[in-house]
C-alpha cells in the first residue's frame, strides 16, 4: 500500500513552504495564494490554508546520504527532537517539528530513489487519531495488513509500503508528551483497486483509482480547455449541465480556472482564462462532449435548464446524434450533446 498523495491544511502557509522547499529541499510542485504542493520521491503532500493551527504525524522515506544532509541541516537550525533507529523501517530515525509543529519523521535507509535528482524516495506513515481506532480500521479492511496490533492506543494497519498510525485521540505523539489532535486529512493511494473511505464523523477521506492498464497505468485524466469567456463558460457547465467543480484558482501566473468531477477527480474538465486573453474557438461543429444519460425525464430537465438560461439546441453535424440525443452549443460554440441511451456497455 503505497501513500501517492497527503492533503493536509496549515496555518503558517509561506513558512511551511520555506521549509518545505528551502530545508528539506523537497521540489515544489505547484502553488496558488492558498495552497503548495511538495514531492517526496514519487509521493507528494499538498499544504492548504487553515484558520486554525492543525497537528499531524508523518513519515518520509529518504536515502541515506540524503538523510544525513537533511538531519544536519535541521540540527543547525535547532530544529530535532531525537535521533534512533526505526525496527519497523529497518532505517535511521529522525524527529523534528516543522513550521506549524507538526511531529515529522525521516527514515534514513539504501534504497532506489525515484528520481535521480532527489534523495526523497516517498511517504511512509500517516497518523490518524480517532476516538476509537477499531472504528477506522473497520473501514480499512479493504486495504492490505500485515500488522496484527490489538492495543486500543495505538496501532499500525499497513505494509512494508506504507501504513496509517492508528492512535487514540489524545495519546501523546512520540517523542513528544503533545497529545494527538483531529485535524483533516485526504490521502490518495497506490493499489489495484477501486477503493474509497470516508471515515464517519471525522474529517478523514482516503481514495485509491485503479490503474487503466500495465501499459497505461493512469488513474485520473483531465481535459483542459481555454476560454475568453469564462464566466459564462463555468455558468454553462455548472448551472446549466449541473457539472459539479472539484476545484478552482486564481492568480496562477496569469490564470484561473475551474475543473469539473466527470463526476468526480477521476475523470475532469478544466476551463482556464488567462489574463491577456485565452482565444478557443470550436474547431468544428463535430467536436464534441458526449454525456450518456439513460433517464429520459432527466434528460428533459437539463434542456429546459438550458432553455431558461438561453441556449437552444442546434442540428447536429454527424446525424447519428440527433435520434436519441440533444446538441447545444456552449458560450465558446464547442458542442455537448445529451444522449438518452445508456451508451456503450462494459462488454462492448
Amino acid at each position: 500500500m503505497r501513500i501517492q498523495h497527503l492533503h493536509l491544511e496549515t496555518y503558517h502557509l509561506e513558512e511551511m513552504k520555506d521549509f518545505y522547499v528551502n530545508t528539506l529541499l523537497m521540489e515544489l510542485v505547484r502553488e496558488h495564494p492558498d495552497t503548495f504542493m511538495v514531492q517526496i520521491g514519487d509521493s507528494f503532500i499538498t499544504f492548504k490554508r487553515s484558520q486554525s493551527l492543525p497537528y499531524y504525524h508523518f513519515a518520509c522515506l529518504i536515502n541515506t546520504q540524503g538523510f544525513h544532509d537533511i538531519t544536519l541541516r535541521l540540527e543547525a537550525k535547532n530544529l530535532g527532537l531525537e535521533r534512533g533507529y526505526s525496527k519497523l523501517w529497518q532505517a535511521e530515525q529522525f524527529y523534528f517539528k516543522d513550521p506549524d509543529g507538526n511531529i515529522v519523521e525521516i527514515l534514513g535507509r539504501e534504497e532506489q530513489m525515484p528520481t535521480l535528482s532527489s534523495p526523497w524516495i516517498r511517504i511512509v506513515e500517516v497518523g490518524l487519531p480517532s476516538p476509537n481506532i477499531e472504528t477506522v480500521k473497520e473501514g480499512l479492511v479493504p486495504l492490505p495488513n500485515q500488522y496484527k496490533d490489538d492495543s486500543e492506543t495505538f496501532q499500525f494497519y499497513g505494509d512494508q509500503d506504507g501504513v496509517f498510525v492508528l492512535v487514540k485521540e489524545g495519546r501523546h505523539w512520540y517523542p513528544t508528551n503533545k497529545g494527538a489532535t483531529i485535524h483533516p486529512i485526504s490521502i490518495d493511494i497506490a493499489l489495484q483497486k477501486e477503493f474509497r473511505f470516508d471515515v464517519p464523523n471525522l474529517p478523514y477521506f482516503m481514495n485509491s483509482s485503479k490503474p487503466w492498464s500495465d501499459k497505461m497505468p493512469v488513474t485520473q485524466m483531465r481535459v483542459a480547455r481555454p476560454t475568453d469567456r469564462f464566466d459564462d463558460v463555468v455558468r454553462f457547465y455548472q448551472e446549466g449541465l449541473g457539472l459539479h467543480p472539484v476545484t478552482s484558482f486564481a492568480g496562477h501566473q496569469g490564470y484561473k480556472g475551474v475543473v469539473f468531477g466527470l463526476p468526480d477527480v477521476r475523470y475532469q474538465l478544466e476551463f482556464t482564462q488567462h489574463e491577456e486573453g485565452s482565444p478557443c474557438p470550436a474547431p468544428t461543429k463535430d467536436n464534441l462532449l458526449v454525456f450518456y444519460i439513460p433517464d429520459k425525464q432527466a434528460q428533459d430537465t437539463i434542456v429546459q435548464r438550458l432553455h431558461t438560461m438561453g441556449y437552444h439546441s442546434v442540428p447536429p453535424e454527424n446525424p447519428y446524434w440527433e435520434k436519441s440525443g440533444v446538441t447545444f452549443e456552449d458560450p465558446d460554440g464547442w458542442r455537448i450533446v445529451l444522449m438518452n441511451t445508456t451508451g456503450l456497455s462494459s462488454e462492448s
